[in-house]
This record gives structure tokens, sequence and C-alpha cells, in this order.
């Protein structure tokens, strides 16, 4: 075997990433149903060519020769059928340090499949033997790929079976293989293999001298037995354990869904001024980024996730998700209070998924992946929206919640005197000599002027109103209280009037309160 390896000069830890103008490589999703590499992010445009652009030579560092400039992903729109093809991401780091680069160098045509380019280097400044089989595509085995796993799926499930995996074969431009098998193109438009077998002869180790590299194109095939069932849409993951890559396939004259939601045909107000939302009910096959919810309809306590798709082939920014409820015609915002995951952004073919954990009661704690935990949510219309889109800077889906009204309740820990017309809580912060938080009195009062904010049940319950829902209540409960005073900290004032403000007017159900805080002076 005559075993071509070239030496990269001034090879750096930064790889790829410095030969391709993007900043980060990172993996937005952390959500079972993404825990793969078919969940890009990054916060730059992804090349809209059916091949990257190449860097300028003279910007080119010495270990990038023949490498494209690389996005996070890279697109094709193949000739043969109406499909796109996402790679993702166009780098990664095996567990025993290999750097691992590839890119589409061809897209499927008349006369020949797809073509990708991998390039394995020893980015490290020691010799290094690498497990090929763990190193996909250069591993015997390492060429297949799983089943492909539809948009909400956490596993690949096809009627096909393993007929209708992917394969990466070996081309005569390999610096490993000598034999390389046959394919041809099926009546349906894709390229299979002619034996069941990606052939190649791959050996199970190779090693690397610091900077040394080798590279294998591959053409992406098809197993002879899938024929019946052409090319399935879907996530098509090659890897071993969490090292690997994907390749996405999505129609690419329909990128949209194919089923009409439950609530087309709806009209919405405005979520804000600032922003619009795409909304999953408005849209169509047509449409090539948008939120997938798992369900439209639900009763408590529930699980159900919401997936951003982006079918387009450019990437979209970065965004969070929120829980906003449809009252009267307008919308309030739920949860969460603050925001404390990683911003960044999608390319294409990636998907995100935000999961909402919702109980009638009080919620249990969201430990792992993306989403939101939050108890005390009623029956009603709710809206989970992502900060991620391309026609809109938001996107969202709605959900139809069945259950009961949400009750106002004070917390367990206050507690309570009443002086005629006046009640007097007192709450566990008070008092208690925290460096980090000051007393401070919370005096609530109903009046009939125009209040300055209004909000609904479920964000009264939530933690952060907590003194707002102790006030409150008493008024509820208790017929002829005029005032209510709550002793507490400025963490507990400031959630309701405003870090700068000592005043503020709330409307909760139909009633308006004058709330005014006092903080007191060290």
């Amino acid at each position: 075997m005559d075993l071509h390896r070239r030496r990269l000069l001034g090879l750096s830890a930064a790889g790829l990433a410095g030969l391709a103008g993007c900043a980060t490589f990172a993996v937005e999703s952390d959500d079972p149903a993404d825990l793969t590499t078919s969940t890009p992010n990054t916060g730059t445009e992804t090349p809209t060519d059916e091949t990257s652009t190449p860097i300028n030579d003279e910007d080119r560092p010495a270990y990038a020769e023949g490498i494209p400039d690389l996005d996070w992903a890279d697109v094709v729109g193949l000739e043969t059928a109406p499909l796109t093809l996402a790679l993702s991401p166009t780098q990664y780091y095996s567990d025993d340090e290999a750097q691992v680069i590839l890119w589409f160098a061809e897209t499927a045509t008349e006369e020949h499949p797809a073509k990708i380019r991998a390039r394995l280097v020893n980015q490290n400044d020691f010799p290094n033997t690498f497990r090929l089989r763990e190193t996909p595509p250069f591993g015997k085995g390492s060429q297949f790929s799983r089943i492909p796993r539809e948009l909400n799926e956490v596993y690949g499930r096809h009627e096909g079976g393993y007929r209708v995996e992917l394969v990466l074969a070996p081309t005569e431009n390999h610096d490993l293989v000598e034999n390389v098998p046959k394919y041809e193109l099926a009546d349906d438009g894709t390229w299979r293999l002619a034996l069941d077998s990606p052939g190649g002869n791959l050996p199970e180790h190779v090693r690397l001298e610091p900077g040394e590299y080798i590279d294998g194109e591959y053409v992406l095939v098809g197993r002879p037995q899938g024929v019946e069932y052409g090319r399935p849409t879907g996530t098509y993951e090659f890897g071993w354990r969490d090292d690997g890559f994907s390749i996405t396939a999505w129609d690419t004259d329909s990128p949209g869904p194919d089923e009409e939601s439950r609530f087309a045909g709806t009209d919405l107000p405005s979520l804000s001024k600032e922003s619009e939302v795409a909304w999953y009910h408005d849209a169509d096959e047509s449409t090539p980024s948008y939120v997938l919810p798992e369900r439209e309809v639900t009763d408590l306590p529930a699980g159900v996730r919401f997936t951003f798709v982006n079918h387009d082939r450019e990437s979209t920014g970065c965004g969070h998700w929120d829980l906003y409820k449809l009252v009267d015609d307008e919308w309030y915002h739920v949860g969460p209070w603050a925001q404390t995951l990683e911003c960044r952004g999608l390319s294409p073919g990636g998907t995100v998924t935000w999961t909402l954990q919702a109980f009638h009661g009080k919620s249990i704690p969201y430990y792992e992946g993306r989403g939101l935990s939050i108890g005390h949510i009623g029956g009603g219309t709710y809206a989970a929206v992502a900060g991620y889109g391309h026609a809109t800077p938001k996107s969202g889906a709605l959900l139809e919640i069945d259950a009961p009204e949400v009750e106002i309740t004070p917390t367990d820990d206050v507690t309570r005197e009443r002086d005629g017309d006046t009640v007097r809580l007192t709450a566990p912060g008070y008092g208690d000599d925290n460096k980090y938080t000051t007393d401070a009195t919370l005096t609530a009062t109903e009046t009939e002027r125009e209040p300055d904010q209004t909000l609904v049940a479920e964000q009264v319950m939530q933690e952060r109103y907590h003194a707002l829902r102790n006030v409150i209540v008493q008024f509820e409960e208790e017929n002829g209280i005029e005032r209510v005073v709550l002793r507490t900290d400025d963490s507990g004032v400031d959630a309701i009037v405003g870090y700068d403000d000592s005043q503020r007017r709330i409307r909760v159900r139909g009633t308006a309160y004058e709330l005014i805080a006092e903080i007191d002076e060290e």
C-alpha cells in the first residue's frame, strides 16, 4: 500500500477554526433528542454555493492545503433527486486526539454520486497511533450511518431498517486503500453500492508523526437492498460514541411541515412591538424554518418538546426560548424569568429542541437538557417561542393546555397578624442579618387608578412574585381588609416595584393594587 502522508507545517491547536474564518464550533442542544452532531450551531453564515469557497492562497496556513473555507455545516443540493444535504460538523476531535475535517467535494450528478473528502490530522506535538474504527469515516465499519432519525425523534426508526442506511465508500483518491467498490445509479435517482460492502480494506490503526495527515475521498451511496425505500429524509449519523458527524437530508422543494396545524387560520395579536413571530400554524411545505411542536394539545402534568428546524441554506442567529400565555387577546410572559443557557446560532440542517415540563401544582427540577420546568400552570392557550428565524427574528408554536384555573395562594413560610382593617405579614428573610440583602417593607392597598402592569395568575404564582402573592391573597380571602403590610427583604420587593422605583400599580384578576416599597437604611 502506497501511503501518501503529508507534513502539516505550523500546525496549531486552533485547528480548522483558524483557517475557516469561523470563530468557534459548538453544539447548541442539550436535549436528549439533540445529543448528536446533527444539531450544529454557528454565529456565522454558511456558504450557499454547492461547494464552499476556497480561502485566498495568501491567507492560507500551511496545514490548510486543499481545504475550502468551511462553516459548521457544508451544504449541497443533489442533481439526481430533489434533496438537500447538510454535513455537520465539518470538523471533530476523536478520543485519541485525531482532528478530522470533512467537506463536500462534489454533489451527485448523473455521472457520479456526491463526494465527500476527509482529512485526519495528528495535531499533537508528539507521534500518535489512531484507532481508525473509532474515527469515521476512516475506519472499517464506521462508514455506515445509523438509521435516519426524523425530527423530534431520539432514535432512528424506519420500516426498511438497515437497508436505508447511508454508506461512505472510499474512492481511488484515498491514502489508505487500493481496492474500491463499484456503485451504480438506481432507477429512483439514488446512487447505490453494486454489492453490499463499502470495500477499501481499511486498516485498524494508523500512526502519524506530529503535523502529518492522511486524506480520504468517499462517495455517498446507499445499500443495494434499499431501492424500494428511496432516500428517506432525516438525520444520518456517522459516529463512535460521541465522536463523529451527521448528514441531514430534506426535501429541497418542500422543506416545511407536511401536516396541517390544529390552529391553522388562527389570528394572533403581536407578541411585542420589537419583533414578529413566524408561527407553526401559518407554515406550509414551502417554509424553510419553523418551530415543530411534539403535540398541540395536552393536559397536566406534561412534557412537550418543541424543535426549531433549519431547512434553509443559511444559518440563523441564536435565540433563547420563552413561554407565553394568551389571555383576553394579550400575551403574558410566564417564564423563564432569567436566561441562563448559552445562546448560539444554528446552521443549515440543524435542529435545537426545548422541552416544556408543565405542572398544575408545584414543579419538579429540570436537570437535563434545554427546557423549562414550571408549576402553577392553568388551562388556556400558550406559546413556545424561540429566538431563531429567517423571515422573522422569532419562531413559535401554540399549545392548548387543558387544566383547571390557577389558584393564588400564599407561601407557607410567612407569619400573619390582623389588626382591624390591616394585615401584617413577616417573611423569613426579614431581620435575618443576611449580608447580601436589606430588610424592606411592602405595603399594598386596592386602587381605582390605572395600573402600570397587568399580571395573570400563572405569573403571580412564580417564585419571583412571592411577595406579591402573599399580599394580594389577603384581600381575596377576607372581607374588610384595606391594607396589607409585608416585612421582607429588598430582593422580594425589587422584583415587584423595580430596582429603581418605590411604587407600582399592578392589576391581577380585575383588581388593581397600589404597592409601595420602603428599603430600610443601614
